[in-house]
């Protein structure tokens, strides 16, 4: 069975924490592959399975996408039909299941009540995910000539005391595991929800790397599809009649007109949404806050997006999208990279 395999940021255990005296007594390195091989956290699903090893790679299988590109032969994932779509799709997939990962990191309570960012957050791209097959794991991988297969050779070419895995004494906790997985199976089989959330992770992705612009970028991308849907099903409702007064007076164009709803923008549909009672005062200032910022940026070639400005955009991404889809992701805004 294929595979798509990856690493977080941080070097992390699963299940429970690797110990000294394991270590030491993994003194070979098919011990020492055995040990951190170990399959800790399994989850089956109508069309996804996910194993989890103790040294904390995640190996993520898509039982649909493998339905959709089926294999030319029985050499490998890249010669699967298509193969630049199913990467792309697979990295939708692993990127909408690490932000929900992520997520469950961070309201995941430990003794005293408190929560840690100990994972890090990243977006995944092809540099950083990597196929393996369970028949052949590690043989693949045994060259070591992929960048992205580096933490793997690292973790068992490494031992004593010094190995990265020694180093943390937090990881992913079962509970941790199970919340994810759970929340990912609301949502795996729908291709606008995993797309907005894959769309979501590049902008926090960005955001933790100061590409202030970026980030923004991404988060309107997907703030203005949500906007978009809300607007479609205000149109579909009695609301839309209730409020078909107000929502006319809170467009109109320069000389008092009424904007007809054929010519509608995103400024439109967010003053209909508030008028309709959908979004609230602060979310529609703040929304068009936004939307000014990115248009700024999109007609002006000097023109960048302020930190505040990137931050408040995913921060309504992350509103309007828990909002819309009944979720509850939550996300940390600390940075990825050292202070210099």
């Amino acid at each position: 069975m294929k595979f798509i395999c990856f690493y977080t940021r941080n070097s992390v255990c699963a299940a429970r924490r690797i110990t000294e005296e394991e270590i030491s007594k993994a003194d070979t390195f098919p011990k020492l592959s055995k040990l951190l091989d170990e399959v800790v956290f399994e989850s089956d699903h109508d069309d996804f399975l996910v194993h989890i090893q103790r040294d904390g790679q995640i190996r993520f299988h898509s039982k649909t996408i493998e339905i959709e590109h089926p294999k030319d032969d029985e050499s490998g994932f890249d010669r699967s039909v298509n193969w630049e779509s199913k990467w792309g799709k697979y990295l939708e997939l692993i990127n909408a299941f690490h932000l929900i990962l992520y997520s469950s990191v961070l309201q995941f309570k430990w003794g005293g009540g408190r929560s840690c960012d100990f994972m890090d957050f990243y977006d995944i791209t092809r540099n950083d995910a990597f196929p393996d097959d369970d028949k052949w794991k590690g043989i693949l991988l045994s060259n070591g000539s992929d960048p992205s297969q580096s933490r793997r050779m690292q973790y068992r070419l490494s031992h004593g005391v010094n190995h990265p895995l020694m180093q943390h004494n937090l990881g992913l906790d079962i509970k941790i595991l199970n919340n994810a997985v759970n929340t990912f199976s609301m949502v795996s089989n729908k291709g606008g929800v995993i797309s907005l959330l894959s769309e979501m992770a590049k902008s926090l992705s960005e955001f933790k790397q100061f590409n202030n612009t970026s980030s923004l970028i991404f988060s309107w991308f997907g703030t203005e599809k949500i906007l978009n849907r809300m607007w479609n099903d205000l149109r579909k409702s009695e609301d839309f009649i209730t409020h078909k007064s107000e929502i006319d007076n809170a467009n109109k164009d320069d000389n008092g007109n009424v904007v007809p709803i054929r010519k509608y923008t995103v400024a439109n549909k967010v003053a209909s949404l508030h008028a309709a009672n959908r979004i609230n005062k602060d979310d529609k200032n703040e929304l068009t806050s936004c939307r000014k910022a990115r248009n700024n940026i999109a007609h002006s070639d000097n023109n960048k997006a302020s930190e505040e400005t990137s931050k408040n955009s995913l921060k309504l991404f992350i509103k309007l999208l828990n909002n819309y889809y009944a979720l509850n992701i939550y996300l940390s805004f600390n940075y990825s990279t050292v202070v210099i």
